[in-house]
């Protein structure tokens, strides 16, 4: 059965505050353990304090503006749809895992290589984190599902 007739459900992975949440922590909890290992002067210090907490900001920001598209089946296949057009054919993996606050999709895709070398073929991996803010109650269950039984 070729690939495309197997995918039978479609989640569209939306903002997650959570995703935002997460990311800007763990700059912070990063940049407070650098500047608690390092003696600084707070005042002559203070614009690289600001550029570090402008990155955690950006990289919040980064996080919580991602969106992309699944289209999976109960067999573990998975297409994921970039918002930049990038499309990616996998299969999910037995490291995937998932909680009550998030999934994380380990896909592993075979692709040509570029270049002109059809018949070699490359490993290209993902992972992917959804978090639960991002899909409705049921499209996480169903992801769930996906993780439970495709792997």
């Amino acid at each position: 059965m070729p690939y495309y007739n197997a995918i039978k459900y479609s989640i569209i992975v939306e903002r997650s505050i959570y995703a935002a949440l997460v990311t800007t922590g763990a700059y912070c909890v990063l940049i407070i353990s650098f500047l608690t290992l390092f003696d600084f002067n707070w005042f002559a210090s203070s614009p690289f304090f600001v550029l570090l907490v402008a990155i955690a900001v950006y990289g919040g920001k980064k996080s919580y503006e991602q969106c992309y598209q699944l289209k999976f089946s109960d067999a573990g296949d998975v297409e994921l749809l970039l918002a930049s057009g990038e499309v990616m054919r996998a299969k999910v993996t037995a490291s995937s895992f998932y909680n009550s606050f998030f999934l994380s999709l380990h896909l592993q895709s075979k692709e040509p290589m570029a270049g002109g070398q059809c018949a070699a073929l490359k490993k290209k991996a993902r992972r992917v984190v959804i978090y639960r803010d991002a899909v409705s109650t049921k499209e996480y269950r169903q992801l769930a599902r996906l993780l439970h039984f495709g792997r």
